[in-house]
């Protein structure tokens, strides 16, 4: 039922729910028909009114139904099939190596390209070999924060990820299942490293992150880096923008991690001097350079540095004797 006087928009403004497009014409009256790339939406009764494209590929469901009736954990992929839950099914039948690559190609809306970098003094070649093997082994030490947990979910050796390795990540509050990235390219060096994941479907994102660092042994500098570029995928909940800024949210809060677990101890010479955020926001597309296209917008800013513990001051304590000339009760003159 509507409310009356509560339910009126601009009637310039042509979108509707999830951001599609509003046909009036079809279903008279306004909202009753969203029109999604593939097919037509009626919100009234939250289904499409056109059969799924895709039905022969999944006879289980209605070829009808909208998200999978998972409106809550489901972004719509313009009319196709709901892609997030597909995917977990299919990691837990045949395995998480059976997910498909997201390649920015395959994503939506602009490509996003996000560097972050942190650059510390005072490192010694222990310090940085401690701080690469960590990265290589155990990411996740680093990675996790409130809004996302990382775990390997597959892991051919012990004691680095390797090449089709595969990590699941669990998004806080967002999903009750994980979504997965894969190990790509693994570089290990005495004074330099480097890691590449791949984004998997199912996933938020459509495109590759990367880890790396490098030390300068004579100076004492060392360079931590994140690289993300991708498109969103939109196979989650989160709409367009909201996805985008907690990932921005996500990956400061990654490079704070770091930057304490260098500082952690007061008492070395660590300081981490700068934190940076580059963004860059292309118009997609493909014949553009790199695929990328059009940059629309450039930004750079710091990121506040977490103060370094401090070494607690030193104190003396005074003791107490009793002096042979104090006065007890009774002496006198």
């Amino acid at each position: 039922m509507l409310v009356p006087n509560r339910h009126e928009s601009s009637k310039d403004y042509r979108y509707g729910f999830q951001g599609q497009e509003k046909d009036d014409e079809i279903r008279g009256g306004e909202g009753n028909s969203i029109n999604y790339t593939f097919r037509m939406h009626d919100p009234r009764i939250g289904r499409f009114f056109a059969v799924d494209p895709l039905f022969r590929e999944y006879a289980y469901n209605s070829p009808y139904s909208f998200s999978e009736n998972r409106v809550m954990d489901g972004v719509e992929r313009e009319g196709l099939e709901v892609e997030n839950i597909n995917a977990y099914l299919k990691a837990k039948k045949y395995g998480v190596d059976a997910l498909e690559i997201k390649k920015m190609d395959d994503g939506m809306g602009n490509v996003s390209s996000q560097l972050y970098s942190l650059r510390t003094l005072g490192i010694t070649p222990s310090e940085f070999a401690n701080l690469r093997d960590t990265f290589l082994n155990a990411p996740q030490t680093f990675t996790n924060n409130f809004m996302a947990t990382y775990k390997p979910v597959q892991k051919a050796n012990s004691n680095i990820l390797s090449p089709g390795d595969e990590i699941g990540i669990n998004l806080q509050p967002a999903t009750p299942f994980p979504i997965f990235v894969r190990v790509m390219n693994v570089v290990k060096k005495d004074n330099s490293f480097e890691m590449t994941f791949a984004t998997l479907e199912g996933h938020t994102d459509a495109g590759y992150i990367t880890f790396s660092g490098v030390f300068n042994k004579r100076t004492g500098q060392m360079d931590i880096n994140i690289f993300n570029e991708t498109r969103e995928n939109l196979a989650m909940a989160y709409p367009l923008d909201l996805g985008r800024g907690a990932q921005i949210l996500q990956w400061k809060i990654v490079m704070k991690n770091i930057a304490k677990a260098i500082q952690q101890d007061p008492k070395n010479n660590n300081t981490v001097i700068e934190i940076t955020k580059h963004i860059e926001e292309y118009e997609y597309d493909e014949s553009g350079t790199g695929g990328k296209g059009k940059l629309v917008e450039s930004i750079t800013e710091q990121i506040d540095i977490p103060k370094k513990p401090s070494i607690p001051a030193k104190t003396t304590k005074i003791k107490n004797t009793k002096s042979d000339y104090d006065i007890q009760d009774g002496d006198g003159f």
